[in-house]
């Protein structure tokens, strides 16, 4: 009986060995190496300590100077390779957080099935755009939402009784991929 239990716990602490070794493997590695493996670890970029990779490809040379830009946590928001491809992480040399600046204009009202209403405004938006082996800052371009385009989907989490939105809880609508583009360009291909 005891030699079952012996090699219950050799089993345990073999399937822990495996899992931190894929931890290191997987999220620890890439980040103490300087080298990330996969987009989402140049998100650490725009956290708050603005960790920049050592080894990520240099910001030099003629264009393009490939480019992901997340908006909070890991969300990609655009990724190009100045071919409008996304790129390999081992061509990222520019990272842009991107950022909310508020509302603007008013757009149209956009109707939903359920008969509900909503009135629209144009987000305004900042893109911070980072070395990706330095984290030096290289430019700052701001950009607007979309015009003309109601989203599809509509939260109604911050909705009082009365069907209306507070307006702290109102996000703008967001940048399509030739607004991401054209206040790229500079950067990517300058």
């Amino acid at each position: 009986m005891r030699k079952a239990w012996q090699a219950i716990a050799g089993y345990r602490l073999l399937l822990l060995g495996a899992v931190l070794l894929t931890l290191w493997f997987a999220l620890f590695r890439p980040l103490l190496s300087g080298r990330p493996g996969e987009l989402p670890d140049f998100a650490a970029l725009c956290g708050a300590d603005g960790q920049a990779f050592d080894k990520a490809a240099a910001y030099e040379g003629p264009a393009p100077h490939p480019i992901i830009v997340f908006e909070g946590g890991s969300t990609v928001k655009h990724a190009d390779n100045g071919a409008g491809d996304r790129p390999q992480p081992d061509q990222v040399q520019l990272v842009g957080c991107l950022r909310s600046l508020g509302v603007g204009a008013e757009l149209d009202g956009c109707s939903y099935r359920d008969g509900s209403v909503r009135t629209m405004r144009q987000g305004r938006w900042q893109i911070e755009v980072h070395e990706a082996r330095t984290g030096r800052v290289v430019s700052t371009v701001d950009l607007n939402g979309r015009t003309g385009e109601c989203p599809t989907v509509v939260s109604r989490e911050h909705e009082s009784p009365g069907g209306t939105v507070a307006p702290s809880d109102i996000r703008g609508t967001e940048p399509d991929e030739t607004a991401y583009r054209e206040a790229l360009r500079s950067a990517v291909k300058p």
